[in-house]
């Protein structure tokens, strides 16, 4: 490897073993064993399969499910599936205000609200 890329390949493989030492969902990291996730999660399993683990939760006041996701036995992926139910669709828009709110409050407003259509 030439010394020009050295210097640009260290930094980028630091910042990238930093993030991933960072990165987690919950109070779990990426890279984490199935085993080591569900010793971390308190939560009631709901299923499991060999593709991940899915646990029944509240967020935020919401019913939730929690999807762990693992490829070659790492936590590869972290979701959550919101179980709200309305009649009346419009209070989906109500839900989401609610998300955002304090979503916007715990990450000191750095959520872009953006309409696509």
């Amino acid at each position: 490897m030439g010394e020009y890329m050295k210097k640009v390949m260290l930094p980028v493989i630091l910042l990238l073993v930093a993030f991933s030492l960072f990165a987690q969902f919950r109070d779990t990291k990426w890279g984490m064993s199935r085993l080591e996730v569900k010793r971390i999660e308190v939560s009631q399993i709901i299923d499991e399969a060999e593709a991940g683990v899915v646990y029944a939760d509240r967020l935020m006041g919401f019913d939730v499910y929690v999807l762990y996701a693992f490829f070659k036995d790492q936590l590869s992926q972290g979701s959550y599936i919101f179980r709200q139910t309305h009649s009346n669709k419009g209070l989906f828009i109500e839900d989401y205000e609610v998300l955002k709110k304090a979503l916007d409050k715990k990450y000191e407003n750095k959520v872009i609200d953006k309409v696509v259509c």
